[in-house]
């Protein structure tokens, strides 16, 4: 598990999951790029169905790399870094920068919808004249006053002065622990990983006892059939691709496309995993960010905070696959309970709210 501390646009270093610009992937190079890497490193003549849990491993690991390969050969790599405004910036310019983003959009909208386009680009023209004349008078008018509010330093001496000795930002290295404080930021993780993923505690329900001892007892019953690339397709590309990567830093859309390249491939790498009744670790790893929560009084406290878990999506994917196949065979076999409405097709809150009315309403009448 990887933990990252909330406040990730104050320092220079990108902690950002995102490592490529996919919007802008020319996808018939990344599909070629593929092709030509996979076939020189020999994965496409391995025969997945022999490989042991180690192995695997290293195989999903061999074609991890290959896919970033062919990532950087067909799409730019987004900069380090965090993008900062300017200490003039407005309001005002926000809202013209806005503007001329949502007539943008607009023209682009009415030219595949094949309207007229001429009243819309003469707009989005004004527009940002007006924004660029903006951005000059702000920009100028804040300049002015820092220069007239100078005494014994010159402008650039104090300009220099302030870039050496101001110090970055830093996400708060202590927090509040009931009456104390943590001491440094090794302790302050530590202790947000005890307050949102504690240790197993021992089971004190004897429900949870029994369950805990049968774990390790299969049922006799034959096995469930491989998964199908049909199977496997549907379920990748119903991910949102502006969904954040995982800590392998591929998003939805690139592995979708890498499945439509080689779905046997892919198809192969999880009914390995499911034959070997095994889940690769890499696919385990979560990139964790803690986040403020919002109208909290005391910033320093444990609990002002939550956690976000940014998991691979090709993990996301075998799970995926393998939660469709159990529902499938509990409702086949009636063992999915009627008072299930999470995560369940044809149910939502509504349904539920209803049944628990339903069940105050018969009690009431008792």
């Amino acid at each position: 598990m990887v933990l990252n501390l909330y406040n990730t646009n104050l320092s220079n270093n990108n902690t950002s999951t995102y490592q490529y610009k996919s919007n802008k992937a020319n996808w018939a190079e990344f599909k070629s790029a593929l092709n030509t890497h996979l076939c020189n490193s020999g994965c496409l003549d391995v025969n997945i169905s022999t490989l042991g849990a180690t192995e695997l491993e290293d195989f999903i690991t061999k074609t991890t790399d290959i896919i970033h390969e062919a990532c950087r050969a067909s799409m730019p790599v987004r900069k380090s870094g965090a993008k900062y405004k300017p200490i003039w910036w407005t309001e005002k310019l926000e809202n013209y920068k806005k503007e001329v983003i949502n007539l943008h959009h607009k023209i682009h909208q009415a030219k595949k919808r094949g309207l007229p386009l001429d009243q819309l680009i003469k707009e989005r023209q004004e527009k940002k004249k007006e924004y660029a004349e903006e951005i000059r008078r702000t920009s100028t008018n804040n300049f002015k006053e820092f220069c007239q509010r100078q005494d014994k330093e010159n402008v650039w001496s104090l300009t220099n002065r302030l870039l050496k000795e101001t110090k970055r930002n830093r996400p708060p290295s202590t927090l509040q622990i009931g009456n104390t404080y943590t001491d440094n930021e090794e302790e302050t993780s530590k202790a947000l990983l005890n307050q949102f993923y504690p240790d197993d505690t021992p089971d004190s329900i004897p429900r949870h006892e029994e369950l805990r001892k049968d774990y390790n007892t299969f049922p006799n019953t034959d096995n469930d059939i491989p998964f199908s690339e049909e199977e496997i397709l549907e379920h990748i590309q119903s991910m949102n691709p502006k969904r954040a990567p995982g800590v392998d830093n591929l998003t939805a859309d690139i592995c979708t496309h890498f499945a439509l390249a080689y779905p046997k491939l892919l198809t192969n790498i999880m009914n390995r995993c499911l034959s070997l009744q095994y889940f690769p670790r890499q696919w385990k790893i979560a990139y964790v960010k803690i986040i403020p929560k919002p109208n909290k009084n005391n910033p320093n406290d444990l609990s002002a905070f939550r956690p976000i878990g940014l998991l691979p999506v090709f993990g996301k994917l075998l799970e995926k696959s393998f939660i469709a196949r159990v529902k499938y065979q509990a409702t086949r076999n009636g063992k999915m309970c009627d008072r299930q409405f999470g995560f369940k097709e044809q149910t939502n809150t509504t349904a539920a709210i209803s049944s628990a009315i339903e069940i105050v309403k018969k009690s009431q009448a008792k």
